[in-house]
């Protein structure tokens, strides 16, 4: 995406970010369900489902739907910096980790 090359499989570019996306967000769904730990009582989880799904319409606007490279790039920085933010929370179990 960075440098204008995508990847050569069509499959692998249309369905991976997806079930990668989903399997996130379904292993978030779980944690609650297992632990029984409601997403409302809990502010690092609530964050952490806000954080995956912010991902996931920061990562299909970066390779799917942004108009502009910029906005492609911009929305990539985003994404993987949500990422990193979505790590430190998995960590710490804080809502604020800095």
């Amino acid at each position: 995406m960075w440098v204008g090359r995508p990847l050569k499989s069509r499959f692998l570019r249309r369905t991976l970010p997806d079930s990668v996306d989903s399997l996130l967000l379904a292993a978030g769904i779980i944690m609650a369900f297992l632990l029984d730990i409601s997403p409302l009582d809990s502010h690092w989880l609530a964050a952490k489902i806000g954080g995956l799904l912010l991902y996931i319409v920061l990562g299909a606007v970066a390779l799917k739907y942004g108009r502009g490279r910029v906005v492609k790039r911009g929305c990539f920085i985003a994404a993987v910096a949500t990422f990193a933010y979505l790590m430190l929370l998995a960590r710490g179990m804080v809502a604020v980790p800095f």
